[in-house]
Order: C-alpha cells, then sequence, then structure tokens
C-alpha cells in the first residue's frame, strides 16, 4: 500500500483499488507524473485498504472492476453514508457491467481500451463535477433514462420529475454542458440552470453525474426482485 503523500494546493487527490498489482502500481506511476494529479494510495480492494480510503477522503477513487473484488468495493464506497466519489476503470461494453456501474452511483467510466490522455481527461472532469462516459457506454445510460419518463410509482424525488427536468438529465448524459443544452432545447441558459437545479434537488445529490447515475439506479432498484440487491458489504 502506498504510503499517503502532500497534494499541491490544486491538484486531484486521487486513490487507486485494483486487485491487479502490477497494473495499479504501473497506472500509480503514470498518474504520479501527470500534471495536476497526486496519487495519495495505491492498495488492493480489502476492507483495511477500503478503510484507509475513508480516512484519506481523496476528491477521487479509481476502482478497477474487472475483478469481483472490485465491484464489491465500488458498490460498498457507494453505500456509505458520505459516499466518495468513484470512477470505475477497466468497464466493458456490455450493458451488465454499466448497469452495475450506475447502480453503485460512480461518477465516471473509463473503458479496458482507454488511454492515460482518455483517462486524465475524464478525471479533469469529474473532478469539476461532469459526467464523462465513452459513447458506447452513454448509449446504454440513455436507453435506462429513455424509459425513466414512462416509470412511477416512487416514493421519492423520482417519480417527481417533470417531462422537460427528463429531457434535461438525457442531455446531461450526452454530456452536453448548460450551454449545448439550451442551445438544442431553444431556451435561456438561465432556465437550463434552473431545472438541472430542480433535478439536484428532487434527487437529493450535489453534482449532474450523480444525478445520472442515480436516477438509473433508483429505477433499477425499484424493478429488482427480492434478494438481488448487488454489491454486498466486504
Amino acid at each position: 500500500m502506498a504510503q499517503p503523500e502532500a497534494a499541491p494546493p490544486d491538484a486531484i487527490r486521487v486513490c487507486i483499488l485494483s486487485a491487479i498489482r502490477f497494473y495499479r502500481e504501473g497506472l500509480e506511476l503514470l498518474l504520479a507524473a501527470t500534471k495536476g494529479i497526486t496519487v495519495v494510495d495505491a492498495a488492493a480492494p480489502q476492507r483495511t485498504a477500503l478503510d484507509q480510503v475513508l480516512t484519506l477522503r481523496p476528491d477521487l477513487v479509481l476502482v478497477d472492476i474487472s475483478s469481483h473484488e472490485g465491484i464489491e468495493a465500488m458498490h460498498w464506497l457507494g453505500a456509505r453514508p458520505e459516499p466518495l466519489t468513484v470512477v470505475a476503470i477497466a468497464v466493458s461494453d456490455h450493458d451488465a457491467d454499466v448497469h452495475e456501474c450506475a447502480r453503485a452511483g460512480v461518477a465516471g467510466y473509463v473503458t479496458r481500451d482507454a488511454s492515460l490522455e482518455d483517462l486524465v481527461g475524464m478525471l479533469t472532469s469529474v473532478a469539476r463535477g461532469e459526467l464523462r462516459c465513452p459513447a458506447p457506454l452513454s448509449s446504454i445510460l440513455r436507453r435506462e433514462l429513455a424509459s425513466l419518463g414512462a416509470w412511477g410509482g416512487a416514493e421519492d424525488g423520482y417519480a417527481r420529475l417533470t417531462l422537460r427536468e427528463i429531457e434535461i438529465l438525457r442531455l446531461v448524459s450526452h454530456n452536453l454542458s448548460n450551454k449545448q443544452i439550451a442551445g438544442r432545447l431553444t431556451i435561456e441558459v438561465s432556465t437550463v440552470k434552473s431545472h438541472v437545479h430542480s433535478i439536484l434537488e428532487k434527487l437529493h445529490v450535489r453534482r449532474r453525474a450523480e444525478a445520472v447515475t442515480r436516477a438509473i439506479t433508483r429505477r433499477g432498484r425499484s424493478t429488482e426482485p427480492d434478494g438481488e440487491r448487488p454489491g454486498s458489504p466486504l
């Protein structure tokens, strides 16, 4: 396990969790040499490491979900009372992987064939509160959101989203900015900001990325058979 180190004031503080030692150590070396990013810990996704992550409170936690341990760690972190911002790495383009990540409430996705440049760009965007998702995975998320408009009966804020808010949430899942959404819908940027603020309030989240993933999470859980909840604690 890497020893925590002091990060520059504006650097993105990152923890890496991967069951594959050479993978996490290689990723640690690459990110440590990247301007604007500081790796504060790199370890296998075991309970002691997760406790360390909670203590360190990094800006982002990179979780390699190519192993069962990684998937469990992703869900465990997302289920904390004050969940950390998790980025799933080594994500396949299978629907099951994307649904698993969405249900865990991850803020970003990195596919298995992504480059270091892709990873760094995604980390920077997620740290700003934006949702970043490769096109193939984004299409899967959008299919889930497309059915959100017909979904109802929830006891919380998801069922209170208006049709316009659902439409804006779908555009957010396309990685569009407020300005781009305003242009697409021919409305004022201030109007988009107002709708986004309303969405965040109704879904009880702080970031746009959380709004997308948790909307999908809530819908998915509402349709799961009893006893098939993913992500049991480690």
